[in-house]
């Protein structure tokens, strides 16, 4: 028969020759609006530490803290770091990625409200500290509802109806923010003005009476009658009889 051999053999590996480690657990410990704090644990034989934000070396620090500054207000960072021994410098760490504070938007104040004619309000209010626009919120019943967004602090209301009471408030936007409404503000919108009649024709009907009829006026719902410059009658529709005249006598109608 045939016997089997048996050997052994072995491997030495020695920890020393292991390669240096990235940094773990890495931590956002504070956020402002220009700043963010990095910490994490310490490596074995790390002499020191680079941080990056994308490909770009911030810093080299002996210590397991950084404070990247003079960020960008409400602006998202990507952060890794590398253990660094000697010309030694490990892989990156686990991507970081964190965002710095926005500014805090205020209120706007001194909101306006002024007709402007029948269909139209004109609103005007103090700009808002750090506000990029402004909510414009029409009050119905008590409750908001949005009518536009503006960046300015002046916006002109459209598509109202004539002779009727309107109130509005606004609000200032930055980003995710929103503020408080400012107080209500009301203006009653003008009512329609009527457009002068045309055509006006005058027929004898007998010797005592004249019939008058004319072509509407543009948002007329009635009309004087004025004979020689006197106000003699009034109509709805578009035919007005004068009557009890004097025969033989010339009248001017308008």
């Amino acid at each position: 028969f045939v016997a089997a051999a048996e050997s052994a053999f072995s491997v030495n590996i020695s920890i020393e020759n292991a390669p240096l480690a990235p940094p773990t657990e890495i931590y956002v410990t504070d956020v402002t609006e220009t700043t963010i704090t990095l910490t994490w644990n310490a490596v074995e034989k790390a002499e020191s530490y680079n941080v990056y934000e994308g490909e770009t070396l911030l810093a080299n620090v002996a210590e397991t803290t950084y404070t990247a500054e003079g960020l960008e207000v409400y602006t998202e960072y990507h952060f890794v770091i590398k253990s660094v021994a000697g010309e030694e410098l490990s892989f990156a760490s686990e991507e970081i990625v964190a965002k710095t504070k926005d500014l805090v938007v205020g209120k706007p104040s001194g909101l306006t409200a002024i007709a402007t004619g029948s269909s139209t309000v004109a609103l005007a209010w103090t700009a808002a500290e750090n506000a990029l626009a402004y909510n414009i919120y029409e009050i119905v019943s008590g409750n908001a509802e949005l009518v536009d967004v503006t960046s300015g602090t002046i916006y002109t209301v459209t598509d109202l109806l004539p002779n009727t009471p309107y109130f509005f408030a606004v609000s200032a936007v930055r980003n995710e923010q929103e503020s408080e409404r400012t107080s209500t503000a009301y203006a009653i919108t003008s009512d329609l003005i009527p457009g002068a009649p045309s055509n006006l024709v005058a027929t004898i009907i007998d010797i005592t009476s004249i019939a008058l009829t004319w072509e509407e006026g543009e948002n007329a719902t009635g009309y004087n009658i004025y004979r020689d410059d006197v106000k003699v009658g009034e109509a709805t529709g578009l035919m007005y009889v004068d009557r009890d005249l004097v025969q033989g006598t010339e009248y001017c109608y308008t």
